[in-house]
């Protein structure tokens, strides 16, 4: 399993330009507490999260999640924010050996994405930012940010999340070697824009990920290799949609790598 399940995403599952000049709606004040600015409408957001691992003969291994959401967001003040609905999820292992997939028990137990971040003029140009949002799959803690993972079954905070039967989240991985794996996991994302316009907004996804194996069906699944977050390789776009637009409208949107 290879990164965070999101944002969400956002996971082995989460749930990601040049810059362009805003000055035409940097013209007037931003809109007040309770006036709702430009950005406010439905709009389309894909991310895109990958890391890499160094695998034994095959070498370094690239695996990509990207998921697609559609978002009803208003624009307040300073802040953009509103819930969302998951669209589309594609999980690619970045090897034809190997393919992870999410059970509809696990995408049913994912909490709906939320895009909630900061849009501001900074340096003479409209930026927009969202802080830390941190997930916690398989187990609920007290401190969801700092507390320390369950490493064990017998640890009492482990939960059947799914409501598979198992304990923490199930995954399923098909392909040379075949089988389902129980994890609990950690994961957070922070979005930095990189060029913001009028119907669009692309950046980056800066994120990381912590899990813990507690169980497999078969012994070669519970000690995968280990995969760092691929920053350069992680991005998010932004796009506005017409009032009425589905998850149809959304997928249509972003599918491709335009």
């Amino acid at each position: 399993m290879n990164h965070r399940f999101c944002s969400t995403f956002g996971r082995s599952a989460r749930l990601s330009g040049a810059v362009f000049s805003l000055a035409s709606l940097l013209s007037g004040p931003y809109a007040t507490a309770t006036e709702l600015g430009p950005y406010t409408g439905r709009w389309a957001l894909r991310q895109t999260t990958t890391t890499v691992a160094e695998v034994p003969v095959i070498g370094k291994v690239y695996a990509t999640t990207t998921a697609i959401s559609l978002h009803k967001l208003k624009h307040k003040g300073e802040q953009l924010k509103g819930k969302g609905r998951l669209c589309k999820l594609d999980l690619d292992s970045g090897s034809s050996l190997v393919k992870t997939v999410m059970p509809e028990a696990l995408l049913n137990a994912l909490p709906p994405p939320r895009l909630g971040g900061i849009l501001r003029e900074q340096d003479g140009a409209l930026r927009f930012t969202q802080q830390r949002q941190i997930i916690v799959l398989g187990a609920k803690l007290d401190d969801p940010a700092g507390g320390l993972l369950p490493r064990g079954l017998g640890d009492s905070r482990i939960v059947d999340q799914d409501g598979d039967g198992h304990p923490g989240v199930t995954v399923r991985i098909s392909g040379i070697v075949s089988g389902e794996i129980r994890v609990v996991q950690r994961s957070w994302t922070e979005l930095v824009s990189t060029s913001v316009s009028p119907n669009r907004i692309d950046g980056a996804v800066h994120f990381g990920n912590e899990q813990v194996i507690l169980d497999a069906t078969s012994s070669m699944l519970k000690s995968p290799p280990p995969a760092s977050p691929d920053w350069s390789r992680s991005t998010f776009r932004l796009v506005r949609l017409s009032d009425g637009a589905k998850c149809g409208d959304a997928i249509a949107a972003l599918s491709g790598g335009t």
